[in-house]
């Protein structure tokens, strides 16, 4: 978290708030039993505070929205993982422009 914000800190708030979003949807790969919700809503919350805006209730935050209980997961959080966070971050973005192209053409 400390090397993302030390990327983020000179980006405009929104730009901010779209890296909390993109965490949000990293956060949905790892199985439950090795990232619990609490510390996924609050590496969500930290991100989106740094924006200088209070996060927005949303039932994407409860425990079913962030892969919680029943949630199958797609990763085994580890050592391997974490650092390699910076292609599930890239994986994020490639994605989240696919959509976005998509969806206006």
């Amino acid at each position: 978290m400390n090397k993302l914000k030390g990327q983020v800190r000179r980006a405009s708030p929104e730009r901010i708030r779209l890296a909390a979003q993109a965490k949000w949807l990293l956060n949905l790969l790892p199985y439950p039993k090795d990232m619990g919700g609490n510390r996924k809503r609050s590496q969500i919350k930290t991100i989106w505070k740094w924006s200088g805006s209070s996060l927005p209730k949303s039932g994407l935050l409860r425990d079913d929205g962030l892969g919680g209980e029943g949630a199958v997961g797609a990763l085994s959080v580890g050592i391997g993982t974490t650092r390699m966070d910076w292609r599930l971050a890239t994986f994020d973005a490639e994605t989240l422009r696919l959509i976005s192209s998509a969806s206006l053409g």
